[in-house]
Parts: C-alpha cells; structure tokens; sequence
C-alpha cells in the first residue's frame, strides 16, 4: 500500500518523490520581501554588478585563493557578505559583494550562517599567477 504525505500545494504525493508544483508554490506564496529579492536577482542593474564583482576579483573564487591557496575559476556566484535581506542599501555596493565558487558559497550560506570564515581584502592592483 503506497504511502502519501499532504503537500503544501493543497495535494498528495507520495512519500520520496519531489512535489511537482514545488517552484511554482513557493513563487505564488512568496512573501513581500521574497518578491522583492526575486525581481532584484533578475533586474540588469544585478546583472551587471555581478560580472563587474567576478572581474574585480579576477574571477577567482576568494575563499579557495584566501583559505586554502587554491584558484579555482569554475561555477563561479556572487554573495553579499553583508545578508541582502537585512542590509538592502548595500545590495549593489563593491565593498559588500565577494566572487565565490558554488561549493564555498553553499558552504559559507549553510554551515557559517552567511558569514566569510577568513580574511577577505580586495587587492586592488595587478598580480600575475602561474596555473601548474
């Protein structure tokens, strides 16, 4: 006998699978605040600011080149070091935004609370680097 779970889309799926309104859900019920960072993500003016971010940092992801010494280049984000939802004024200031990979930025989000675990200043002049 299949077993169901009651879905917050109003229906019953069965238990393991993904509900398949999920996204569509969570876009209609989204709260005010919600709507308002959705449509930041998508506007140009984010758009924009994201890429100068990545060719500020080099297009480097901080924490690896910080932390561990590592350059890593690939699947490259963007996070507000200051939390967007808490600090709207600083959603497009340079001194507030960091280039990090997927994977520190996953890491920083949900096991550091959003918060950089290292030291992080812009250099502002040239470097050259070697890949080995």
């Amino acid at each position: 006998m299949a077993r169901y779970y009651n879905c917050k889309c109003g229906k019953q799926h069965p238990i393991g699978t993904e509900c398949p309104n999920k996204y569509k859900y969570k876009k209609d019920h989204a709260s005010e605040n919600n709507k308002k960072v959705n449509k930041f993500y998508s506007s140009k003016a984010w758009k924009d600011k994201r890429e100068e971010i990545k060719a500020l940092d080099r297009g480097l992801c901080q924490r690896c080149l910080n932390k561990f010494g590592i350059i890593t280049t690939e699947h490259l984000e963007i996070h507000h070091i200051e939390p967007l939802i808490l600090y709207w004024e600083k959603r497009l200031q340079n001194d507030n935004l960091i280039t990090l990979c997927t994977q520190c930025h996953r890491w920083i989000d949900i096991k550091n609370n959003g918060c950089l675990d290292f030291e992080f200043k812009r250099i502002e002049e040239e470097f050259d680097f070697e890949f080995r």
